[in-house]
């Protein structure tokens, strides 16, 4: 009797460590855990997203692609998580009802510029637009260091579940320098004293991306699309070289895309050098924009003639200056 009341006992307790690993108590399923990891391989083979990504703002849609209320969360959505949140945990664990759902995950929004997310009050996933705020009122410098991910996963009723969710990238790096300018006032004086004399202009950039993600290949993922704009970067005068540098975000666009850069005059309005983004690609092989992190270095040298090339270091022995064979 002793050896039987054992080995109900033993058996009992190998059916609570089961439950306890791998499931929920059946009378209480919202216990069930439900645990997303984020994930971001750049180029390579290996997660670094805590390289890149120090924010998060994850979405939670239904299987209608619309907004999963707060009350069923248990909290805000978007859940937002900060630095010090995916350094402890890089993803989310949500107490969510079995069923299909739409996680979406914007990686770094207000980092470095200011983004918005557009008509989340509408709740549906197709009106949700990401910019920057004053794309249609005032100069734009430039765009957060973007990232977006989304998977559609469908979550059992009674077992704990854990899925990953990559993310890819939603920018474009860029950098402009500007060498060998030299401008004159009526005394002759060089206007490097006055704080420098150059404007960089980018004209028909894109302004916006959406939730949409098409999963079949990542060069593909988040590029931008809406209403054409222009940005105006900061472009800053080193007095002791003479070189205005510039280094920003724009979102991601393709080589076909219109984009255009100028270096303008501030005191004439004169166009001085004038270049195109599919110009300069099809140029410069080197600068592959369907990577995830990728850096488009343009290099503007005034001497005898305007000259466009891209860093010595990019260059694979050929000839460097734009537009010559």
């Amino acid at each position: 009797m002793k050896r039987a009341i054992k080995h109900i006992l033993l058996f009992s307790m190998s059916l609570v460590q089961i439950v306890l690993l791998t499931g929920c108590i059946r009378e209480n399923l919202d216990g069930c855990e439900r645990c997303i990891e984020f994930e971001y391989f750049a180029d390579g083979d290996s997660d670094v997203f805590d390289e890149y990504i120090e924010r998060v703002s994850l979405y939670v849609f239904d299987q209608n692609d619309q907004l999963v209320p707060t009350n069923l969360l248990g909290g805000s959505n978007p859940i937002i998580l900060e630095q010090n949140d995916l350094k402890k945990y890089q993803g989310v664990k949500l107490m969510l009802t079995g069923g299909t759902y739409r996680f979406v995950a914007l990686g770094n929004p207000n980092t470095e510029q200011e983004s918005e997310v557009y008509n989340v009050e509408s709740g549906n996933m197709a009106e949700i637009i990401v910019r920057h705020p004053n794309v249609l009122t005032t100069a734009i410098e430039g765009n957060d260091p973007l990232y977006l991910g989304s998977k559609l996963v469908e979550i059992p009723d009674d077992v704990n579940f854990a899925t990953k969710l990559r993310l890819y990238s939603a920018h474009n790096k860029v950098s402009v320098t500007v060498k060998g300018y030299v401008a004159e006032d009526g005394m002759g004086q060089s206007a490097l004293a006055s704080g420098g004399e150059l404007e960089l202009r980018l004209k028909d950039v894109s302004s916006e991306f959406d939730f949409y993600i098409d999963n079949t290949s990542a060069e593909d993922q988040n590029l931008a699309s809406g209403e054409y704009v222009e940005y105006t970067p900061t472009l800053t005068l080193d007095k002791e070289s003479g070189w205005y540098e510039s280094r920003f975000n724009i979102l991601r666009h393709t080589a076909t895309s219109p984009l255009e850069f100028e270096i303008v005059e501030r005191s004439t309005e004169r166009v001085l050098c004038s270049v195109t983004l599919e110009k300069f690609l099809e140029e410069f092989y080197e600068v592959d924009i369907t990577k995830q992190e990728v850096l488009i270095p343009l290099i503007v040298e005034f001497a005898d003639e305007v000259i466009v090339t891209i860093p010595s270091w990019m260059l694979e022995h050929r000839n460097p200056i734009y537009g010559q064979n």
